[in-house]
């Protein structure tokens, strides 16, 4: 695996050299939703590796309350970024693609996740995305660090092909 990049000199115009490439990365397939996924505090952990591990449960949840049996034939979509907040652990950002379902249902199917994992009412914040795809991309790519070649660390990028390992077919357009 890649190592994680140590020797960061992080600047605005280093930043701003790579936020166009960051924003088509997380509105690649036209995101509906965004979720803010907390961990639960016996869960919580500063290591993206576990987090993410942590992370796989839940989403396959999601996916299969609202893709029904076979959810891995037409999976709902999403880019995320992984963030390693004031507290020093992770939480997630998530732009989810799921046209066919209304903010209501996948609330309902958030806090039936929350009940299974035991997670607090809070957890896991679900919204319409109603800001411009750069205005939103800017904010989850905030602790995106670039170095002085504009290389960044990409490791806390994910995709839902990446974390539930799903084969990657290229949407209908």
């Amino acid at each position: 695996m890649k190592k994680f990049i140590t020797d960061t000199f992080y600047t605005k115009q280093q930043y701003l050299k790579i936020l166009p490439q960051l924003i088509d990365f997380l509105n690649e397939n036209n995101p509906t939703h965004y979720l803010c996924i907390r961990l639960p505090l016996f869960s919580e952990t500063s290591d993206m590796y576990k987090a993410l591990d942590i992370l796989h449960p839940i989403l396959l949840d999601l996916e299969r309350i609202l893709g029904g049996l076979h959810w891995n034939r037409h999976h709902l979509r999403f880019r995320g970024v992984i963030e390693l907040g004031k507290k020093h652990v992770c939480h997630f950002h998530i732009h989810l693609t799921a046209p066919n379902h209304t903010l209501e249902q996948i609330q309902r199917a958030c806090e039936i996740i929350m009940h299974l994992h035991k997670m607090p009412s809070r957890a896991i914040d679900v919204q319409n995305i109603n800001r411009t795809p750069e205005n939103l991309a800017g904010y989850n790519s905030k602790e995106i660090l670039t170095d002085n070649h504009q290389h960044f660390d990409s490791l806390r990028l994910f995709t839902s092909e990446q974390l539930l390992n799903i084969p990657y077919k290229s949407p209908k357009q």
